[in-house]
């Protein structure tokens, strides 16, 4: 089949045309979550979820709302989506009435939930109880709470039977209500500050949703400020149509990819990570954890799942299998479901910037160019001995010089992971995960 009928390709197509870069990025991941809700648990393990919740991390009035907007603008009109901009206790939990009726939560029966800002929406004096209630929530475990305050109510067998039928159940003797989501999240998230971060990661909330985490540099804002990005009005309909087939599709059974398969992926994430982290004084376990596991696997799975209904014209399948082409997807861009772990952005960074490090990062910037004029790939570790070999400066310095200069196309990085070399040298070497599909 054409790759107009290829999932990922419309969603990137029509993401790019309405947000350039940050689109195309945006669309895909979003595309993969909404194919990971439609599937069944692992076969041998169906304890990982596979709805995968994703926040869109990065600077305000740079699109994420509306990316989501419009994406959600291309999902079925069958499923409830819920645009959610505050939060209550009763919100999540439900409550009852005046008239003894219950109003039921808003996570019930959701298959799509929109958060316009993250930090707002877990903040405040109830903060940590929003939090911990989200984290059942995006597990998708029962929720219960009782509902104290309002005393053992009779309430009428009618509306009993209404709320169970929808999913609730009501014990009046305890006064509780319960219910269990099953819901996938959008949320949209500006830098935090450093209070909120640290409350989001250690209470396992963040780490909940695979963070696509993109720092704007100053080309960047340049370009998006001079460019003029029109959406292409037709793949609207198009990518609708898509998923209105995906979700009408029935996938009986996906099982985990085999060890070999596991064992290429995670090696090349080891591989990567250790580049990146070495002498910093940075735990593994922080970054390589259970839930990084998860977001590959929901991600693999979503992509051998769009790649098996590609190639079957859209039919119901058996069962998944996975190939090199679904391994070369994940391996191509492993290092974005670690960047959030390893170089997370607080907002401090942008309030706050230093005169005296731009300095020192310019003839930085100037040592790594001309170390790798002469075409050849050079590791992090080369790059750094040259740099100090010629200067005194520090590795955060080097290490910000170089994703600076990766983030404005000043270099590339190189066919091994945490290698670099010159743009031009990189530049008929497609990503495979642009490619993936054609």
């Amino acid at each position: 089949m054409s790759s107009d009928s290829n999932p990922l390709i419309v969603a990137e197509r029509l993401g790019a045309s309405i947000g350039g870069k940050l689109g195309e990025i945006a669309f895909q991941e979003m595309e993969l979550s909404y194919v990971s809700s439609t599937l069944p648990h692992f076969s041998e393990n169906p304890l990982i979820r596979m709805r995968q919740h994703l926040d869109l991390y990065w600077d305000a009035s740079y699109l994420k709302t509306t990316l989501v907007d419009e994406f959600c603008k291309c999902l079925p009109s069958t499923i409830p989506i819920l645009n959610i901009t505050s939060n209550s206790p009763e919100m999540l939990f439900g409550s009852i009435n005046d008239s003894d009726m219950i109003v039921y939560p808003a996570f019930l029966n959701v298959r799509i939930a929109k958060i316009t800002e993250l930090a707002s929406f877990v903040s405040g004096r109830n903060m940590q109880d929003i939090v911990n209630t989200m984290n059942k929530i995006m597990e998708g475990e029962w929720v219960t709470r009782q509902l104290l305050k309002f005393g053992r109510r009779e309430l009428s067998e009618a509306e009993i039977q209404k709320a169970e039928a929808k999913g609730i159940v009501y014990d009046p003797e305890r006064a509780q209500l319960s219910y269990q989501p099953s819901t996938t999240i959008f949320a949209c998230s500006r830098p935090l500050d450093n209070r909120t971060y640290t409350h989001l990661k250690t209470s396992g909330h963040l780490y909940r949703y695979h963070v696509i985490q993109k720092e704007i540099t100053d080309e960047e804002a340049k370009q998006y400020l001079t460019s003029y990005h029109k959406p292409d009005i037709t793949l609207y309909a198009k990518l609708r149509q898509i998923n209105e087939k995906i979700n009408a599709l029935s996938i009986k059974a996906i099982d985990l990819p085999d060890q070999h398969i596991t064992d290429d992926i995670f090696g090349h994430l080891f591989s990567f990570v250790e580049n990146e982290v070495q002498d910093r004084n940075v735990r593994l376990a922080t970054i390589l954890d259970l839930r990084t596991k998860g977001d590959i696997l929901r991600e693999l799975a979503a992509v051998a799942v769009i790649r098996t209904i590609h190639e079957n014209d859209f039919n119901d399948i058996e069962k998944i299998e996975y190939d090199a082409k679904d391994v070369d997807f994940i391996k191509a861009d492993i290092g974005h479901f670690v960047e959030a772990k390893i170089h997370p952005l607080f907002v401090e960074d942008f309030s706050k910037p230093n005169p005296l490090k731009q300095r020192q990062m310019r003839p930085v910037k100037e040592l790594i160019q001309s170390f790798l004029l002469d075409g050849n790939e050079r590791t992090r570790q080369e790059i750094v001995t040259y740099v100090l070999s010629k200067m005194t400066v520090s590795l955060a310095t080097i290490d910000n010089a170089l994703k600076e200069m990766l983030a404005s196309d000043a270099i590339a990085a190189g066919s091994k992971f945490g290698a670099y070399r010159t743009r031009e040298v990189n530049a008929n070497h497609a990503r495979a995960r642009i490619n993936h599909g054609h």
